[in-house]
């Protein structure tokens, strides 16, 4: 029981802060294009992240009550 509200918690915050850090990477997208290296400092842990997160809270429901 612990492990998978372990998971699942943990999950979620990796979750919601992959989520925020897309959107701080969408946000920091010049209109010209990728110029600057800002987008991928947050894209790619963002991405990391929001993957993290969703294995996470997929693989809690196999853990046993």
């Amino acid at each position: 029981m612990q492990v998978k509200k372990a998971f699942r918690s943990l999950g979620w915050i990796f979750l919601i802060l992959g989520l925020l850090l897309d959107l701080l990477g969408v946000l920091a997208l010049p209109d010209g294009g990728l110029m600057f290296a800002l987008p991928y400092f947050f894209l790619i842990p963002g991405i990391a992240f929001t993957l993290i997160g969703g294995l996470m809270i997929f693989l809690a429901r196999f853990f046993k009550k």
